[in-house]
C-alpha cells in the first residue's frame, strides 16, 4: 500500500541569478508550515528536488515529520518527464512525501489518478495525497488535504 503526498514548494522569491535558486518568502515558509501540520508526524520517506525553495521547504517539513529516508531528485524538478517519475516511484510501499513545482506536480497528480489536470492545479504550499496499491497511471485515489 502507498500513501504518496504531494507538496508544492512555498511562495518564493521572484528573481534569482537562476530559478534553481529562488528561496522561500516568509509567507512561502508559513504555507509549508500550515501544510507540514497535515502530513503524518512519521514518513516512510521524503524525496525533494534539488532546488533551493524545496530544500527549504522540506526542511520545514523535517521539523514536524520525521522521514526514515530524505532523497534529493532530479526527476521532480519543474520541467521534469512525468513518467520518469513514475518510473521511479512504482517501487515505493508506505507514507512518502515529494516536494516538487508545478506544473510538473499537476500532471503526476493528474496521471496518477486518471483526473483532469484541471483538477490538480496546485498553488504554493498545496498539499494533496494520493493512495492506492502502487504508483500506476490511473490507479491512485485523489484527495486534497
Amino acid at each position: 500500500m502507498l500513501e504518496l503526498f504531494l507538496l508544492r514548494h512555498g511562495e518564493a522569491e521572484a528573481r534569482a541569478a537562476h530559478d534553481s535558486q529562488r528561496r522561500l518568502t516568509q509567507q512561502g515558509e508559513a504555507e509549508i508550515g500550515r501544510a507540514a501540520q497535515k502530513l503524518p508526524t512519521q514518513l516512510s520517506g521524503l524525496i525533494h528536488s534539488p532546488y533551493v525553495r524545496t530544500q527549504q521547504s522540506a526542511q520545514l517539513v523535517l521539523q514536524h515529520s520525521q522521514a526514515e529516508q530524505v532523497i534529493s531528485a532530479d526527476w521532480i524538478t519543474p520541467d521534469a518527464a512525468v513518467s520518469d517519475a513514475i518510473d521511479q516511484l512504482q517501487a515505493l510501499e508506505g507514507t512518502w512525501l515529494l516536494v516538487t513545482h508545478n506544473p510538473f506536480v499537476s500532471y503526476l497528480a493528474a496521471q496518477l489518478s486518471a483526473i483532469s489536470v484541471n483538477q490538480t492545479s496546485f498553488s504554493t504550499g498545496s498539499l494533496a495525497l494520493l493512495a492506492g496499491a502502487q504508483a500506476l497511471p490511473g490507479t491512485l485515489s485523489f484527495a486534497w488535504k
